[in-house]
This record gives C-alpha cells, structure tokens and sequence, in this order.
C-alpha cells in the first residue's frame, strides 16, 4: 500500500472515492521518472494521460517494507533509510537484492537499468576532457557528473555537466555519462 504525500495524488484518490490500484510509470528494469516529460520515454503509446503535478520531490523510488513479517522486513531501500526505521520501529530486518523475482519491485541485481552507457574515468582532469572531447566527435551527447569544483574539466565543451543524480535524472540525455567523482578504479562499463 502506497500512502503518497502530494497534493494532486491526495486529491485524485478522495475524487476516485476508493482505493487505487497503479503501477511505477516505467517499464520493469527502466529507472522510474522524476517528472512528466520521462513518462514517455517508457510509455508513449501504452496509456491514455499523464498526470502531470511538477517533479517528484525525491527523486527516488519508494521505500518497500513487509509489515506481515516479525521483525518488518525492509524489502526496497527508498527515501525511509533503514536507520530512520530502526529508530521508529525498532529492529528491522534488510533483504538483500536476489537474482530471481523476489517480493518488492527494485529486488533483483539488475532492476533500474538506463540505457546511457557509463563510463568511469579514474584520476579524471586532461583524460576526461579527452575522453568527452572524443564523443562529442564521435556525434554523441554526453553527460559528465562531478564536483561542482571540477566543472571547469569540461569548460568550452559542449557537454550536460551535472553534480548529483537528481540534476542527471532532470536532464537525461541520450548518449554517454562519465563520472570522476570520488572514483580510483580502473576500466568502464
């Protein structure tokens, strides 16, 4: 059961009159949308309207949590850190992502998967530039997320540079992200 905060959610169920029964506004595996315009990029030509009430104001999917279990059990981790329920519920219990179809959407290993190719750029400075200079050419947009004392890496470029994923989820760009942000690896995904 989903109690939502907002206003227009609110309002749209006391009009129903009854409960309403509603999936996330995405496809399984696709990241759920963070505003009205992402809705289509899932869904154009499966639904009648969107609803369109401005950005959500987390950014992140809900917080999942089996009340029928002693203790509760925390099945998706959301914008209710487990600690936060800890303290008003006491123990509570975590269940670790699985490979199979588990109890709670969000479960698997691979769940919320955009199709941005990602790459992580260790030790960043002249490389990235390089690296987003070489995709620009290559005629792709490209995404860079990373302190906002770094911003002057991708100066003069024709890139979407972002500082959180909640300035990313607003922008969504098609194309490629790269991250050099607190990263000592090696390699790309």
């Amino acid at each position: 059961m989903r109690a939502p905060r907002h206003r227009v959610a609110r309002a749209l169920i006391e009009a129903a009159g009854l409960p309403l029964a509603a999936p996330s506004a995405n496809l399984f595996s696709r990241p759920s949308p963070t505003r009205a315009e992402h809705v289509p990029q899932d869904l154009d030509g499966r639904i009648d309207m969107i609803l369109d009430a401005g950005p959500t104001q987390v950014g992140v999917e809900s917080t999942v949590l089996d009340l029928t279990t002693d203790p509760p059990e925390m099945l998706r981790a959301g914008r209710r850190s487990l600690e936060r329920l800890r303290e008003v519920l006491g123990e509570v219990a975590f269940q670790q992502r699985i490979e199979e179809a588990g109890a709670a959407p969000g479960m698997l290993l691979k769940h919320y998967s955009p199709r941005t190719r990602l790459t992580l750029v260790a030790g960043a400075g002249e490389r990235l530039r390089a690296l987003a200079e070489r995709r620009l050419a290559a005629g792709e947009r490209v995404g860079v997320l990373l302190l906002d004392a770094d911003r002057s890496l991708v100066a003069g470029l024709d890139v979407e540079a972002g500082a959180c994923w909640a300035a990313w989820q607003r922008k969504r760009p098609r194309g490629s992200l790269m991250s050099c942000a607190g990263w000592t690896g090696s390699g790309s995904t």
